[in-house]
């Protein structure tokens, strides 16, 4: 769900995700106005179901907000005025990017209606017996540009190929540095072979010269 402040009845409103499509070929996520915000509010003073009261904030003026043509609000309204609402030209909307959570396309539909006394309701409007007229609609539609679009595409497709370049960088110095470890850990002994004073004994024995020859060789004529 997301929560909106609509400015016109000075109130948030929460929207339901109810389906995924796509707007100029993105993705998006289509957010409709939840049916229980429809419910008589008292805290709004609001006690017809799928009217908005904003009496408080029209100086004093009845007036009420409704979808257009009644749409999703208690079926005598619109009977009373003679009106058919239909959902998919009468309804809110707002389809938001999910990545970003930017809205690329978004329509406001409301009415404005009046709240007449029965006096008034009988001889100027005989048929609605409801008591609420509509007045105007107010209609506001926005989408992203075409240029937009198509730099936010672009701008995705390149963090994507970036995030896979990432990614098979990182797996392949993963596997490397897993290989030295296990080289570290398991090579064999370089030392083999060599005497148990170390390599200081070879380089002394080298540094003895030409008298260490001579004991070799005296060695090896008493083996004779």
């Amino acid at each position: 769900p997301r929560e909106v402040f609509v400015s016109e009845s000075q109130r948030p409103l929460q929207l339901l995700h109810v389906r995924d499509t796509k707007v100029k070929g993105i993705e998006v996520f289509e957010y409709r106005l939840n049916p229980a915000e429809l419910q008589p509010n008292e805290q709004y003073v609001s006690p017809v179901y799928g009217l908005f009261n904003i009496e408080p904030i029209s100086h004093g003026i009845p007036l009420e907000i409704s979808k257009p043509f009644f749409l999703n609000a208690d079926p005598e309204l619109a009977r009373a005025a003679g009106l058919t609402p239909d959902y998919g030209r009468d309804s809110t909307f707002l389809d938001v990017e999910p990545m970003t959570g930017v809205a690329f396309r978004a329509s406001l539909k409301l009415q404005i209606n009046t709240r007449i006394n029965s006096n008034l309701t009988q001889v100027f409007f005989p048929h609605a017996a409801s008591g609420v007229w509509p007045l105007l609609a107010i209609h506001r539609d926005g989408i992203i540009s075409d240029s937009d679009a198509d730099s936010f595409k672009r701008t995705i497709r390149a963090a994507l190929i970036g995030a896979k370049v990432g990614f098979g960088i990182g797996l392949t110095l993963g596997i490397l540095s897993l290989a030295l470890a296990a080289y570290l850990a398991f090579r064999p002994a370089c030392g083999s072979g060599v005497p148990s004073g170390g390599y200081d004994d070879l380089d002394a024995a080298a540094a003895s010269g030409p008298a260490g020859k001579r004991e070799d060789a005296a060695l090896m004529e008493g083996f004779r």
